[in-house]
């Protein structure tokens, strides 16, 4: 059996035949379409194989749930990098209450974010592609909330005659940390949509899918400065910079939820069959149905 890197997609060869196989979304029960070109009542896959002569033919199904996943995906790197360029807009304001420059937070989240990078593989490869993305989601979603206030100022305001800006917001020290939380996130939403993209999308779409998932990275750098410049200017103080950051809390944890529901396991497209001549007969295709179950089986631990 050959393991292939993007999930649930698995092959196995038998007397010479090589079958690609696909679970269908949702599915990690690793269950296989039939090999003699119709679908697998119980998995929904759809494997097709024909032609005579050593040829084969296979049409992999896309399912519509992929631009679910990409959409996922892409609006959590964008809440990543509003998170990191948050200030960026609004420097004087975070001067004004904290007392530090604002560079400081994207220094820290880049730091953490560069050490985060080097866990990415083999965490993605250990726990699964859905595992690592809703969890590094409530990471960041922690983080944003640690950001906010929410809940430590809840639990222990600082009130009487603190000045506003320090009663409006946490300390710094709970800054700098939730800061670090989403930049240890982030690299689970930048560096997985070539994987997503292998995972989900057909060739001619992978391209495409995977450039969507990246380029909203700099959505999010471009919302940042929308955002902060006309919800936490100087002019609305402290005030405004927590109704900022409350408002990226609240998009965070709406994003999260979403898709600890929505992000699915499986959906694998199968890109290639190969059949040898020598194994064409229809004789070679129980067996070689057996070892591609088999083999779902095994790299269905993957997601």
């Amino acid at each position: 059996m050959g393991r292939e890197s993007g999930g649930s997609c698995g092959s196995s060869s038998m007397s010479g035949r090589t079958v690609m196989f696909q679970s269908p979304p949702g599915s990690d029960s690793g269950e296989v379409g039939g090999v003699d070109g119709s679908d697998s009542s119980s998995s929904g896959s759809a494997l097709s194989l024909s032609g005579g002569g050593g040829g084969g033919n296979f049409e992999p199904t896309l399912y519509g749930q992929r631009w679910v996943q990409l959409g996922l995906l892409s609006l959590l790197a964008l809440l990543s990098d509003l998170v990191c360029f948050s200030m960026a807009a609004a420097p004087e304001t975070w001067s004004n209450v904290y007392g530090h420059n604002p560079t400081d937070l994207v220094d820290m989240f880049l730091v953490a974010n560069v050490m985060s990078c080097l866990a990415v593989t083999d965490l993605t490869r250990l726990l699964g592609l859905r595992k690592v993305i809703v969890g590094a989601a409530a990471l960041m979603s922690t983080g944003c909330l640690l950001r906010s206030g929410v809940p430590l100022s809840l639990l222990f305001p600082t009130g009487g005659a603190a000045a506003a800006a320090t009663a409006a917001m946490p300390s710094y020290g709970q800054e700098l940390f939730g800061t670090i939380l989403v930049g240890i996130a982030q690299p689970f939403f930048q560096c997985t949509p070539p994987l997503l993209s292998a995972t989900w999308f057909g060739a001619k779409e992978r391209a495409l899918s995977t450039a969507v998932a990246i380029n909203f990275n700099q959505v999010g750098i471009g919302s940042a400065f929308l955002l902060g410049g006309a919800l936490a200017g100087p002019e609305r103080g402290a005030e405004g910079l927590a109704a900022y950051f409350g408002l990226i809390t609240l998009a965070c944890i709406a994003v999260t939820a979403t898709t600890a529901l929505g992000f699915q396991v499986g959906g694998c497209v199968a890109r290639h069959i190969v059949i040898s001549a020598a194994a064409a007969a229809p004789a070679a295709a129980a067996p070689a149905a057996a070892a591609a179950a088999a083999a779902a089986s095994f790299h269905s631990s993957f997601f």
